[in-house]
């Protein structure tokens, strides 16, 4: 029998564009997670910081599970397929630099990808950055 499977939140990381909400804000606020957004992980410096603090907990986790809500995508970018568009969100090539750096710290053990609508947007363009994002995942090592 497989043991179950936990998450301990004192090493869960929330890396994302989205405007919280004032009750979204102060949980996250209050939780011991750490957060980076889309304009933080735009400089080098953000992304050093988020290769750190996976360098800090790569000992403490098994592995890493890298959730990828398509909407959190830059809708001045390109008009994507998502359920909600962001405008000002994350470029598509910031959010790769991204996993690519949380990947290279941590074994991605899953990937996961949401919020696609091809009912709407360059569904393309769309696919071709699910590509490109679960390659970062999962092509690293």
């Amino acid at each position: 029998m497989a043991s179950p499977v936990t998450v301990n939140v004192g090493v869960a990381s929330l890396v994302t564009l989205s405007v919280l909400d004032e009750p979204e804000s102060r949980v996250i606020s209050a939780a011991p997670l750490a957060h980076f957004g889309a304009g933080m992980l735009a400089t080098p410096g953000g992304l050093a910081a988020l290769g750190a603090w996976a360098a800090a907990v790569a000992g403490e986790v098994d592995g890493l599970y890298v959730a990828v809500d398509h909407d959190v995508l830059d809708a001045d970018e390109v008009a994507w397929s998502v359920t909600m568009p962001e405008t000002g969100g994350m470029r598509l090539g910031t959010a790769i630099a991204a996993v690519r750096v949380l990947a290279a710290a941590i074994p991605v053990v899953g990937y996961g990808a949401t919020a696609m609508n091809f009912d709407r947007g360059d569904g393309e363009r769309t696919v071709e950055a699910a590509a490109r994002l679960a390659e970062a995942a999962l092509g690293t090592r």
